[in-house]
């Protein structure tokens, strides 16, 4: 009966190592999955952040100079405005 116990003993580690070597597997394939969906979701929503931005309706060459210089003719206007008296 003493010689059976070590063989027993030796099973079961080796079941335990077995069951510990396929929890890593499929820890690692549930990770890797969870990669591939990340990767997909961030791709989806670049992909919609794209869509979205091309549709963003675009100021042509002539508004975006009245746009950059409104700030300067406000102020010459005020400045104007302080060098002449109103009355």
């Amino acid at each position: 009966m003493r010689s059976r116990a070590p063989n027993v003993v030796a099973a079961v580690s080796v079941a335990k190592a077995a069951v510990a070597s396929a929890a890593s597997v499929v820890k690692a394939a549930v990770a890797s999955v969870a990669n591939v969906a990340k990767a997909v979701v961030v791709k989806d929503v670049v992909s919609a952040a794209n869509v979205v931005k091309g549709r963003a309706p675009r100021r042509d060459d002539a508004s975006a100079r009245a746009a950059m210089t409104q700030p300067v003719a406000v102020a010459s206007v005020a400045m104007r405005n302080q060098r002449r008296p109103l009355a």
